[in-house]
């Protein structure tokens, strides 16, 4: 029986989209059977595995209103072992989506129990809201995923989408879990990701997800290429992290994850460690064992020392970027150094 997993968010440009076609295209390059579930009625996995969305028949809205089975409204990408249900067909209006949801919110469960024995892993792509659409997606889930992307925005919106969660587990879906919180849009030359990744272990401990996902124009170039970045750069950071996200959730989180901040906090480590830890958690620093034995003979104040990490894994992002942003341009033709 496949697993049900809702990627939820109540502010939109999180990367929610970007979370579910990348981990659908990692779980099906494991060789998992992947149903993408689209129900956020903007559109955007289509374009991210080629498909025209002008193309699409039928969507998600007929087989709410039963017209349609659900089976036959379900697109085989080009991508082995993914296939996906739109959520809306050029025909269809975004209103009828909205009032199956209000009408019923346990009519897409009745839906995702006709498809789930059809595949490994179902993915079901909300939409950046806690209204009928998005309740309706955790009244259908096993669990959720919520993508927070690494600013203060992002992180305030936490506390009423729990407050949502608990709404759906107390009246409809008891058993429902949550699978993680995805730390996004990680740029560690600002020192507000920084912050934001230090709250949410602080607040949050072994429900943040190790993996987390960096800041990088690859993972933007998804609609153009027409494919997942996992597929279409899968050895840049974005490629990494997603398949990293993904190889942690396969795990099921059989061993809880470990919280860096908590465990060095519970040793009585110092502020550069932690700083550090986090840093390389990310993924995105070059601070190594070296710097960690600089830092205990360090006689500078700790800020000092700390300012210095942050300026030496800025400058390893910026030439991070510049890489991939010469790459993209060398492969376009549009190189100015040709």
């Amino acid at each position: 029986m496949a697993k049900v997993i809702a990627v939820v968010s109540q502010k939109g440009g999180v990367g929610k989209t970007t979370t579910a076609a990348n981990l659908g295209a990692a779980f099906a390059r494991e060789g998992q059977n992947v149903l993408l579930l689209e129900v956020d009625p903007q559109g955007a996995l289509a374009p991210c595995f080629g498909i025209d969305p002008t193309t699409i028949q039928h969507g998600l809205a007929s087989v709410l209103q039963d017209h349609i089975e659900p089976r036959a409204a379900v697109i085989e990408t080009s991508m082995a072992g993914v296939s996906l249900l739109p959520a809306l067909a050029p025909h269809e209006d975004e209103l009828e989506l909205e009032r199956c949801a209000s009408a019923h919110t346990m009519h897409l469960r009745e839906v995702v129990d006709a498809l789930v024995p059809h595949y490994d892993v179902v993915i079901v792509d909300a939409p950046p809201t806690l209204g009928f659409l998005a309740r309706m997606t955790l009244a259908a889930a096993d669990s959720y995923l919520v993508p927070v992307q690494a600013e203060q925005f992002a992180y305030r919106t936490l506390d009423r989408l729990i407050d949502t969660v608990e709404t759906i587990k107390k009246d409809f879906n008891p058993e429902l879990t949550c699978e993680g919180l995805l730390i996004t849009m990680v740029d560690l030359r600002t020192r507000m990701s920084v912050k934001v990744v230090n709250q949410l272990y602080e607040n949050f401990g072994d429900k943040v997800l190790m993996s987390m996902v960096p800041r990088t124009v690859t993972l933007q170039d998804m609609p153009v290429k027409g494919k997942p970045t996992v597929v279409h750069a899968a050895a840049s950071r974005g490629g990494k992290a997603y398949n990293d996200v993904a190889q942690e959730i396969m795990a099921n989180q059989q061993k809880p994850a470990v919280d860096p901040m908590k465990d060095l906090n519970s040793n009585g480590s110092s502020e550069d460690e932690l700083i550090e830890s986090m840093l390389n958690h990310v993924g995105l620093t070059h601070v190594g064992l070296g710097h960690a034995e600089q830092i205990e003979e360090d006689t500078r104040p700790a800020s000092a020392v700390v300012d210095q990490l942050l300026n030496e894994d800025r400058r390893h992002a910026t030439q991070w970027e510049n890489l991939e942003t010469r790459d993209d341009q060398f492969r376009r033709g549009t190189d100015p150094k040709e």
